[in-house]
């Protein structure tokens, strides 16, 4: 047997790092090493090199530790060589019985250091060196199998046993986890219910602050109103001179009372920015006007102190994304600010430039300058620079404050750069609107001979605010008519009958309510729409009078549309038979009712009850509902108020058929609604056209929007529509396709069945395009036999399979068949546009769709063509 100073050793194991170590443990202590990966490839080493002791590893696939020793004692040629069990898995007395009962001739624990393994390889070398062939009683396989099969057993109970103790301490840990968590839930849920109180307090205190601040500011405007107006009547000449101490006197009043209401004005605005209840108005405002508008408004401020002030041109096509009121408030506070706090002969720069994707403004001066500590606390509230210099000029505190937080409110933010004595520069950014120098659709329509308008009447005793409108609405189309007073008001509205009427409530000698009350109670002006624009604040009132909407001067664009979402915009003029709903307990007047709209074609409903009516309502959604007030079960009231309350029944119409004389309370419940108040400032001509619009709508048969043969829109709608989708599609990239469809050869028609078949085929066609058209897509009887069709969001491939749909059934569709009769055959031919490709203009692609119906036409008929060959993908199929 070798010493143990020079062996071969096989180091068995499966994992590398293991054997690698081992090995660099041996070679240091000048021993060779084989390595094998598991038992199997372990005896084959041994059957292929002389090897003086084995070190093996027990945990290991295909021949684990236990057998390979079992092995190596059986085999003839390696029974007595020393064979030592490393391992790292099992160290228990079974596994060190186990490995006597295999015969090892050593048992180390991983990891060892280097001399507690050459120890026992020493002891196992003597071990071997001792054992003598006669003396070795080999133990045979099935014992050491009985052997090994019972140490396992015993460790697999080992294992259970730790096991189960584990699974115990798991479900131990389990509960309390769940009575946490139940401790927790019940924790969120008196938190929850404490945060809710706190905020339902919160929102009360908010509430009583709005209301107290609101309630102080129209208490302290109210006097102030007079006091400023009389110090300006006592300055004026034509109320008799006044020595130089009195006019001193009147002018430091005037001064005064313009400090406080610019401070309760201050005052009211913080309030509202603290509450969320600012309103912002954001749209595509022109810097430079901007600048230049606030700039002359200050510039004799400028000039009284002798300060140099400019204000340099901005880039024409440079425009923010603001609300242009608080856009001119922030201006006007800085440059205000810095003409204030700079010497007789100093300087004040404004100018703005553009950012990629910001407009930065900058107001300089060379003013008394802000310390660095003191420049962060000038923009909270009621804070200002303590310093000897600065108490010398009156202020708030509350400028930059508000100034802050409109720059803020509107997406930008604010800045300052000063130093004491060397002035300062206050910047500011607002978004920048990257689209507004993109071309806008021309918005006057083309006068057509014969075209009849709408007429508003405007009652408003400014000329400038009536001018305004009259702008406004005659480049739109409306003619006008004027009123400088309520009297004049109520006499032309019954002279002239108009669509609907533009009404102020402060007139001259008759009130705005009067001229409403007057109108609501004339049978020959009740049905006629108002919309109120006033700086009088009385929504219950209009509500009680019946006014179709009410708007407050200065009007705002959020609020305007806002209310025309909550009225009828959705509301469509249907061509199809109209339903109408008749809800009477009584069968006699139920049946006069129905008696008397049976001959005009209506499709007639019946309820006996007010739950009836509703579940009708609900499953139906009549065009129009004429309801009893007294009912037994559910009263007419309950049904209006169930019909507003639901959004999808909220624009019915409804009509009250009643016996009941009602009170005043039961007609504020019933009359017309206002439904919005809006405020005046940021006016656009589209505001109050939307509003219209949205009336044109309520009134079909008042507006001639509607074709009297088809009951489709006409032309005037048509060319009003096509404007807006591309004004739509200019701001938002939408595309959309315009169809124009005519009969082919339909004079030949008429001469061979007749003018008056022909207008029923015209009805039929009709009724045709409406059921094969989506619900959404506008279609229009443009003159004789040609019809306009809008297709929002489908262009290219899709608009040409909705047109060759309607083609089709066209050509399938049987005319004028009666009695069995085989009727008249009729086709189409069509002709596309597709926004942007044919054309950015509402002429632009009425032309392209024009051009392209002529090319079918001359291709025999029955064709679809149109103007750019179509992409294979478009938008949304039609």
């Amino acid at each position: 047997m070798p010493s143990a100073d020079a062996m071969t050793i096989l180091v068995v194991d499966d994992q590398p790092t293991n054997r690698k170590l081992l090995r660099a443990q041996l070679e240091a202590e000048g021993h060779a090493v084989l390595e094998a990966v598991d038992g199997v490839e372990a005896l084959a080493a041994l059957e292929r090199e002389p090897v003086d002791a084995v070190i093996s590893d027990i945990l290991m696939p295909r021949m684990d530790g236990y057998r390979l020793c079992h092995k190596v004692r059986q085999h003839p040629k390696f029974s007595v060589l020393p064979v030592i069990l490393y391992t790292s898995t099992y160290d228990s007395a079974s596994d060190r019985q186990l490995a006597k009962t295999v015969e090892a001739d050593g048992y180390v624990v991983k990891p060892a250091p280097t001399p507690v393994i050459l120890d026992a390889l020493h002891e196992a070398i003597q071990k071997a060196a001792e054992r003598r062939r006669p003396q070795y009683s080999q133990p045979d396989e099935a014992y050491v199998l009985q052997e090994y099969s019972q140490v396992l057993v015993q460790k697999l109970e080992e294992r259970n046993t730790e096991l189960q103790e584990a699974l115990e301490r798991l479900q131990q840990t389990q509960e309390e986890i769940l009575e946490l968590n139940r401790n927790l839930e019940r924790r969120v849920e008196e938190r929850t219910a404490q945060l809710e109180r706190v905020n339902q307090q919160l929102e009360i205190a908010s509430a009583h602050k709005s209301r107290f601040l609101a309630g102080m500011s129209h208490e302290l405007r109210t006097p102030l109103n007079s006091i400023l107006g009389f110090a300006e009547l006592l300055q004026e000449p034509d109320f008799g001179s006044l020595d130089d101490s009195q006019r001193r006197f009147v002018a430091n009043i005037h001064t005064s009372g313009t400090h406080l209401l610019e401070l309760i004005n201050d005052i009211l605005d913080l309030s509202k920015v603290a509450a969320g209840k600012i309103e912002l108005h954001p749209e595509p405002v022109n810097v430079h006007e901007i600048l230049q508008g606030v700039g002359d408004i200050l510039r004799p401020l400028a000039s009284r102190k002798t300060l140099t002030f400019t204000v340099h041109p901005a880039d024409a096509g440079l425009h923010a994304l603001a609300d242009a009121a608080r856009f001119k408030q922030v201006l006007y506070n800085l440059i205000s600010n810095a003409i204030k706090f700079t010497p007789a002969g100093g300087h004040v720069d404004v100018r703005a430039v553009a950012l990629p994707d910001a407009v930065q403004v900058c107001v300089q001066d060379d003013g008394i300058g802000i310390a660095e500590e003191d420049q962060d606390r000038i923009f909270e509230e009621f804070q200002q620079v303590d310093s000897a210099l600065s108490r010398q000029f009156e202020g708030t505190g509350l400028g930059l404050a508000l100034t802050r937080n409109f720059v803020r409110l509107q997406g930008g933010d604010i800045a300052v750069d000063s130093a004491p004595g060397k002035g300062s520069t206050f910047t500011f950014t607002l978004p920048r609107h990257m689209g507004a120098g993109a071309a806008r659709p021309d918005v006057h329509p083309a006068d057509r001979a014969g075209r009849a308008h709408p007429t508003i009447l405007i009652v408003e005793d400014d000329p400038r605010a009536r001018d305004l409108l009259t702008t406004h609405l005659t480049r739109e189309g409306y003619d006008v008519v004027h009123a400088a007073d309520g009297a004049e008001g109520v006499r032309k509205a019954r002279e002239s009958r108009p669509f609907a009427i533009v009404l102020d409530i402060l007139l001259p000698l008759k009130s705005g309510w009067d001229v409403l009350s007057e109108l609501k109670a004339s049978p020959a002006t009740t049905s006629i729409p108002v919309v109120i624009v006033s700086v009088v604040d009385d929504e219950l009132r209009g509500f009680s009078l019946g006014a179709a909407a009410y708007l407050t001067k200065p009007v705002s664009r959020v609020e305007l549309i806002a209310a025309v979402r909550n009225l009828s915009l959705t509301t469509k003029v249907r061509s199809r038979r109209v339903q109408i709903l008749i809800v009477d307990d009584d069968p006699p007047a139920r049946d006069l009712v129905v008696a008397a709209f049976d001959p005009y074609g209506f499709q007639l409903l019946t309820a006996t009850s007010g739950r009836e009516a509703l579940r009708i309502i609900t499953e139906a959604h009549p065009d129009l509902v004429v309801l009893d007030l007294m009912m037994p079960d559910v009263s007419g009231f309950e049904v209006v108020d169930a019909m507003r309350a639901d959004p999808a029944t909220a624009e019915i119409p409804v009509v009250i058929l009643s016996a009941k004389d009602l009170s005043q309370e039961e007609r504020e419940r019933l009359d017309g609604q206002v439904t919005a108040r809006l405020d005046k400032r940021g006016l656009s001509p589209q505001q109050l056209l939307t509003e219209l619009r949205k009336l044109e709508k309520w009134f079909p048969v008042k507006t001639p929007i509607v074709d009297g043969l088809t009951a489709l829109f006409n032309e005037v709608y048509f060319d009003k529509r096509l404007r807006e989708e591309v004004a739509r599609g200019q701001r938002y990239g939408r595309q959309f396709a315009v169809a124009l469809v005519n009969i082919d050869d339909f004079g030949a028609f008429n001469a061979a069945h007749g003018r008056q078949h022909g207008d029923l085929a015209l009805q039929q066609f009709s009724r045709l395009l409406e059921n094969t058209l989506r619900s959404a897509d506008p279609v229009a009887r443009l003159g004789g036999d040609v019809f306009g069709v809008l297709l929002p969001e489908t262009i290219g491939a899709r608009a040409m399979d909705a047109a060759e749909k309607l083609r089709a059934k066209v050509q399938d569709e049987v005319f004028l068949a009666k009695n069995g009769g085989e009727g008249a055959r009729l086709t189409v031919s069509v002709g596309l546009a597709c926004y942007p490709v044919d054309g950015t203009t509402p002429d632009a692609l009425t032309q392209s769709a024009r051009a392209a119906l002529d090319k079918a036409r001359a291709l025999n008929h029955n064709k679809v063509m149109a103007a750019s060959p179509p992409a294979a993908e478009g938008g949304p199929a039609a």
